[in-house]
C-alpha cells in the first residue's frame, strides 16, 4: 500500500471509531483518474474523508443500481 493508501485507511479507521459510518469498498485506476467507490452515511463523510486525506474530490455520485453480471460457464 502506498503512502496515499495508508493515510487514507487512517483517517477512515479514526472516522469510524468516532462512530461515522463510512467504509471504502474498491478504488478503480483509469489512466490518470482514480474512482472510488464508498459506503458510506452521507456525502458530507465522504467530502471529510477526503478533506482529512488530502485528496481533491471533484465529483460524488449515489449508486442507484448494481447489475451483477456472470460470464462464467457452468458445464
Amino acid at each position: 500500500m502506498d503512502k496515499s493508501g495508508k493515510a487514507s485507511e487512517e483517517v477512515l479507521s479514526e472516522m469510524r471509531s468516532e462512530g461515522k459510518e463510512i467504509q471504502q469498498e474498491l478504488i478503480f485506476v483509469v489512466e490518470n483518474t482514480i474512482y472510488c467507490l464508498y459506503k458510506a452515511q452521507s456525502e458530507d463523510l465522504i467530502h471529510e474523508h477526503a478533506k482529512s486525506s488530502k485528496v481533491v474530490v471533484t465529483e460524488i455520485s449515489e449508486i442507484s443500481t448494481v447489475i451483477k453480471h456472470n460470464t462464467s460457464l457452468v458445464s
